[in-house]
């Protein structure tokens, strides 16, 4: 026993009831440990708790980290985009009610995510033969998610007469929906209650959890059902003065009390973190070259992306977000949006039209990401 303390007799009970000796601190010698106040700070954001979990999982010895799943950077591996073209192989029913369905394995590689990624679909072409008492009538989803895999599903309500149709999706996994950095989400409006005149209405879209800075917002059209009788004229897309970090407001646009009724329309939309680094959006229409009073086929311009945002040549989503089209009973309505001449300064894009379709005016809206692999 040390000089600075001794037994001082008595016990002191214990929690089963067994007695241990009471022990006195003796002499001036004698001190208590320093408490030290522990300052650490459990993670509170979805991406602060990702990070903590990527610092953790350095720390295992290498046959340990590499029996585990692949954590990614959501920060610099970015989703991936994929497409199906519009051929009419595939637009063959293979069951009822006047829907098609056809399966398609995932884009995204298990080196970023091992969950089931969220689809973000959009329109970039389709092909609709004219036709007296015919409406335009489509949607197209994803439905029936696998571990490998989706059903990219082409609904045509009506016996709507859709021959070519094609989609371009982004697919947004788990991990980054997660971070805080990417939402994502489906505004359906059926029946599309319009008011007299410029048929204008805004829904307040809110985000699930707030963005640290104010996102970049796009939306495609993947669905609507509009009367074929008169032309048909709808645009959707945000004003940068609505977007704040916690919401934005959508706004839909349907033409004239000249036009045609729009029914319903269903939009894809998804935000992200600006400061993203290899990740660039924007709207573009045919009215930047020309004027509605001057239909054309062919309408091609140039974008080019922020000086320095790119290394590479990023792939490019583009998805429909404006129609100015001639009515269905009277003409043909074939367009095809595409991006061509890619490179990391800038790419071309392309809202063409053909047959007998009178273009008045087609807008897209972009998504350009850059691959994270070398």
């Amino acid at each position: 026993m040390s000089e600075s303390s001794r037994t001082s007799g008595e016990s002191t009970p214990t929690y089963n009831g067994a007695c241990t000796p009471c022990t006195t601190i003796l002499g001036s010698e004698a001190s208590f440990p320093e408490f030290i106040i522990c300052t650490h700070k459990e993670p509170e954001t979805d991406e602060d708790i990702l990070q903590r979990i990527l610092e953790l999982r350095q720390k295992l010895s290498e046959p340990q980290r590499a029996a585990l799943p692949p954590f990614p950077d959501v920060r610099k591996q970015h989703p991936a985009i994929g497409s199906i073209s519009g051929l009419p192989t595939w637009l063959t029913p293979i069951i009822r009610d006047n829907t098609v369905q056809q399966y398609v394995t995932y884009v995204t590689s298990r080196e970023v995510s091992i969950s089931k990624p969220a689809i973000i679909p959009a329109i970039c072409e389709f092909s609709c033969p004219q036709r007296d008492h015919a409406d335009v009538n489509l949607f197209v989803s994803a439905i029936a998610q696998r571990d490998e895999g989706f059903h990219v599903q082409v609904a045509r309500p009506n016996g709507s007469a859709m021959k070519n149709v094609g989609i371009n999706w982004l697919e947004l996994p788990e991990e980054h929906t997660r971070s805080g950095l990417w939402h994502h989400g489906i505004l359906s409006v059926k029946p599309y209650m319009a008011p007299t005149g410029r048929r204008v209405k805004e829904y307040t879209v809110n985000f699930k959890t707030p963005f640290r800075d104010i996102p970049k917002v796009l939306v495609w059209i993947t669905g609507m059902h509009a009367e074929g009788n008169k032309r048909l004229s709808v645009e959707c897309g945000v004003r940068n003065e609505k977007v704040s970090n916690s919401a934005f407001v959508l706004r839909i646009e349907a033409g004239t009390e000249d036009t045609a009724i729009l029914h319903s329309i269903e939009l894809s939309w998804v935000a992200y973190d600006p400061s993203l680094k290899g990740v660039h959006s924007s709207f573009v229409t045919t009215d930047v070259i020309r004027t509605d009073a001057h239909p054309q086929h062919f309408n091609k311009d140039y974008s080019a992306f922020p000086m320095g945002k790119f290394t590479k040549a990023p792939k490019v989503m583009v998805g429909l977000s404006k129609l100015d089209l001639a009515a269905l009973r009277s003409h043909d309505q074939n367009i095809k949006l595409s991006a061509t001449d890619i490179n990391h300064l800038g790419f071309c894009w392309n809202a063409n039209s053909s047959g007998s379709t009178v273009n008045h005016g087609l807008g897209l809206a972009y998504l350009a990401i850059e691959s994270w692999k070398e």
